[in-house]
C-alpha cells in the first residue's frame, strides 16, 4: 500500500469514526431524554396510583365512619328505650303497690286528668279492687270541683272490674268519649312523652 492509499484510508477511517462518535452522542442524548420521559411517566403513573388508593381509602373510611355512627346511634336508641322502659316498669310497680295517701294522691291526679279530657259531663268510672276503696261518687265530685270549679254539675257512676290492676277508665254517659287512665295506659303515654323530651333535649 502506497503512501497515498494509506492517507486516504486514514482519512476515511477518521471520517467514519467522527460520524460514529456523532451517532453515539446523539444516541446517548436520545437515551437520556427517553430516560427522563420514562421517569416522568413512571412518576405520573405512581402519583395516579397513589391518588386512586388515597381516594379509595377515603371513601372506605367515610363508609366505616358512617356505619360506626349508625351503630352508635342504634345502640344509643336501644339503651334509651331500655332506660325508659326500666323507669316506667319501676314506676308501674310502685303505683300498683301503693297504698294509703300515696295511692289516693295518685288516683286523684289520674281522675282529674281524665275529667279534663272528657269534659264537664256525666260519666261512668270503672275501677279495680285497690281503687274501689278510695274512688267513690262523692270523692269524684270533689275532684271535679278542682277541675271545673265549685259550680261543677257532673255525676259519676262507679263500676268495678277486678281485672283492672290500677287506675281508672272514664266513659261519658252517651258513650262517645272514653279516657283510659289506668296505670298501664298512662305509663304508655308517658313513654311517648319521655321519648320526645329526650329527642328534643
Amino acid at each position: 500500500m502506497n503512501e497515498q492509499e494509506k492517507r486516504l484510508r486514514e482519512a476515511v477511517l477518521a471520517e467514519a469514526k467522527q460520524e460514529a462518535d456523532g451517532i453515539l452522542a446523539d444516541a446517548r442524548k436520545s437515551a437520556k431524554a427517553l430516560a427522563r420521559k420514562s421517569a416522568d411517566a413512571i412518576r405520573k403513573a405512581h402519583d395516579a396510583v397513589v391518588a386512586v388508593a388515597n381516594e379509595t381509602a377515603r371513601k372506605k373510611s367515610e363508609m366505616v365512619a358512617a356505619g360506626t355512627k349508625m351503630d352508635i346511634k342504634r345502640l344509643w336508641l336501644e339503651c334509651q328505650e331500655e332506660c325508659i322502659d326500666g323507669v316506667l316498669r319501676e314506676t308501674l310497680d310502685e303505683a300498683e303497690n301503693a297504698s294509703g295517701k300515696l295511692l289516693e294522691k295518685s288516683l286523684g291526679a289520674l281522675a282529674q286528668e281524665a275529667m279534663a279530657a272528657i269534659g264537664n259531663e256525666p260519666c261512668s268510672v270503672t275501677v279495680g279492687t285497690a281503687a274501689a276503696q278510695i274512688v267513690t261518687e262523692s270523692w269524684l265530685e270533689e275532684k271535679a270541683k278542682k277541675v271545673f270549679g265549685t259550680n261543677a254539675k257532673v255525676s259519676y257512676v262507679i263500676e268495678h272490674d277486678d281485672s283492672l290492676s290500677g287506675g281508672m277508665v272514664f266513659k261519658s254517659k252517651d258513650g262517645r268519649k272514653t279516657f283510659d287512665n289506668t296505670y298501664v295506659r298512662r305509663l304508655e303515654r308517658m313513654h311517648d312523652e319521655l321519648r320526645l323530651l329526650l329527642v328534643n333535649d
